[in-house]
């Protein structure tokens, strides 16, 4: 039944979506609608408005990259902040960037419906578990489940996931076993970014 429901959900996204890139299809279309988002400041604004969020919430990065979102979520709210991505070195280098910062804790591992290690494939923002690229290293994904309970995880107030295709599996796999219920808030930028590319599978 969670299937499902979870399947629908997707196939309206999915819809929407492309209602959506038909009315960006022309390149003044497209550039109208962007200068409109940068007019606004749309990255530093609306990408960043989470006005019931507050220093004592935990928020969770799953796909933390050069670790810039988590940054600005913590310069505006000052939250507590796990960061996981587990591309090696991108994990270093936003280790090194928080160094000094108590609240905001980096994960040399991803999160997903199993615990495994698989191969990820270097294509700078794009780097990803499900598409190839200039190189290729191992990395190990922690079931979500176990980490929310060996963390005592009860409440979330964002989340944002950015996993580069693996979003999908991960919801189904929160949804059934009822962990999407200890999130408040779920960020999504998977979307966003296949739209501003004008692709959409």
């Amino acid at each position: 039944m969670l299937k499902i429901i979870l399947r629908k959900i997707v196939a309206t996204a999915i819809k929407a979506c492309n209602k959506l890139l038909q009315l960006l299809n022309s390149d003044s279309k497209r550039n109208e609608n962007l200068e409109k988002w940068f007019a606004i400041k749309g990255d530093e604004t609306l990408r960043l408005d989470y006005p019931e969020l507050s220093t004592n919430d935990l928020v969770l990065d799953l796909g933390g990259y050069k670790g810039q979102w988590a940054s600005d979520i913590f310069s505006k709210y000052q939250p507590t902040v796990y960061i996981f991505e587990p591309y090696i070195p991108f994990y270093e280098n936003i280790q090194q960037r928080f160094i000094k910062n108590d609240k905001i804790k980096v994960f040399p591992f991803g999160l997903g419906n199993q615990s495994s290690i698989l191969s990820i494939s270097y294509s700078d923002d794009g780097t990803s578990f499900f598409r190839a690229g200039s190189t290729e290293q191992k990395a190990e994904i922690k079931n979500i489940k176990d980490f929310f309970e060996e963390n005592n995880i009860s409440e979330v107030a964002l989340m944002k996931i950015n996993i580069e295709g693996g979003e999908y599996d991960l919801l189904e796999y929160m949804i059934a076993n009822n962990l999407h219920v200890k999130i408040k808030t779920f960020r999504f930028s998977f979307i966003i970014s296949m739209l501003i590319n004008q692709k959409f599978v």
